[in-house]
């Protein structure tokens, strides 16, 4: 759709494109699946995405055209998901030294329940 609309609607309107059809999807549950390597298959997804909103070519960098569409990657996505996250449910996360004595190096370091599902 986007490489459609480009040669006939403003960079803005294709950023506003972006938003509704591509990044809320990639936003979706992002807390919980960014860690994943399939991540990076996203980002992938996205520099593909922001190379047809700016007419790059595609061996050239997408970094500036991220910052000049104001664009946040699926990493920084996911870091920024992460503390909104940790400072909503600053309370319910607990440090590793309030679930075990040992003293530790890590003992201040926040305590992540590992599970397999």
């Amino acid at each position: 759709m986007i490489r459609a609309l480009k040669q006939t609607v403003s960079t803005y309107t294709l950023r506003n494109i972006y938003f509704v059809h591509f990044h809320t999807k990639m936003r979706y549950g992002i807390v919980l699946w960014g860690r994943s390597r399939e991540s990076m298959k996203i980002l992938n997804i996205q520099k593909k995405v922001i190379r047809m909103m700016t007419g790059l070519k595609k061996g050239e960098s997408c970094k500036q055209k991220f910052k000049e569409l104001r664009i946040l990657t699926v990493t920084s996505s996911y870091v920024l998901e992460v503390l909104c996250y940790m400072k909503k449910y600053t309370g319910s996360v607990l440090e590793n030294s309030e679930i075990h004595d040992h003293n530790t190096r890590r003992k201040k370091d926040l305590h992540i329940q590992l599970c397999r599902t």
